[in-house]
């Protein structure tokens, strides 16, 4: 009798554990969903969002932005009647070689009567003062992707990044050692924290683009030079998964209950 008590205990322990396993893979489970999001396709207004600043040798009678009526023929194909798909031009150029940069920048017309805005350019012809205004990623992002128009310099692209800390990460997007039009792509590295791991999360406060760089190289000629991009997406994983009381953690609803912060 007391061997068949222990067996049955026993087999009631190794049944227990046994199911242990596929409770905690619930917990577990690290689900996504994986989507391409159009951050820009620089189709109107791209003026009105977009900057671009040189360095230090610019030759600033060169420097120019332009809203330009293309784009990448294996998008969109050949055939542009009745289409009216832009991309962002850029025309620089440097008085002297060396690593000097081109910043293509997200921004907006600052607010008046506001002095404590960071400005980052005036516009030498309007006078119009521009601010930072970073892209936001949705979801956690795992790629950047723009198509650029190169014209076989030997210079480079970067794009820099902002985590939810505030902290700038520089990707390096590839050379721009080719002819036409190229869609370059970088991956977001996984140690890049992209949102933060307290509830509620607030929408602003995730990974965000700050601007695009072109480097040139000292043995490169810099007299002057045109690059274009379009299309501007990201990669991302916008899965969220519910759970219990998820609806106190929405930012809508902690500013009507509690105000803010």
């Amino acid at each position: 009798m007391m061997l068949k008590g222990w067996g049955l205990k026993t087999l009631i322990f190794l049944l227990f554990f046994a199911f242990i396993p596929n409770i905690v893979a619930l917990d577990l489970i690290d689900e996504e969903v994986i989507e391409s999001k159009l951050l820009d396709d620089f189709d109107s207004g791209l003026l009105d969002r977009w900057i671009v600043k040189g360095s230090k040798f610019v030759t600033k009678d060169l420097l120019s932005i332009a809203e330009v009526k293309a784009y990448p023929d294996r998008l969109f194909g050949k055939n542009r009647e009745g289409t009216d798909l832009k991309c962002l031009g850029a025309r620089v150029g440097f008085d002297r070689h060396g690593y000097n940069y081109l910043e293509i920048i997200p921004a907006s017309e600052a607010a008046p009567d506001t002095p404590d805005q960071e400005i980052i350019y005036t516009d030498p012809k309007s006078g119009k003062k521009y601010v930072s205004s970073p892209i936001i990623f949705p979801g956690i992002a795992k790629e950047l992707s723009v198509w650029v128009w190169g014209a076989n310099y030997n210079y480079y692209m970067e794009a820099h990044v902002q985590d939810y800390n505030g902290i700038v990460h520089i990707l390096h997007m590839g050379e721009l050692t080719f002819y036409g039009w190229k869609n370059m792509v970088v991956s977001i590295p996984p140690g890049i924290p992209q949102t933060e791991k307290y509830l509620p999360r607030r929408e602003d406060v995730k990974l965000k683009l700050i601007k695009f760089m072109v480097w040139t190289r000292p043995t490169e000629r810099v007299k002057y030079f045109y690059i274009y991009i379009d299309q501007l997406k990201c990669l991302t994983n916008i899965f969220e998964g519910g759970f219990d009381g998820d609806d106190l953690a929405d930012e809508g609803f902690v500013q009507e209950t509690w105000g803010s912060n």
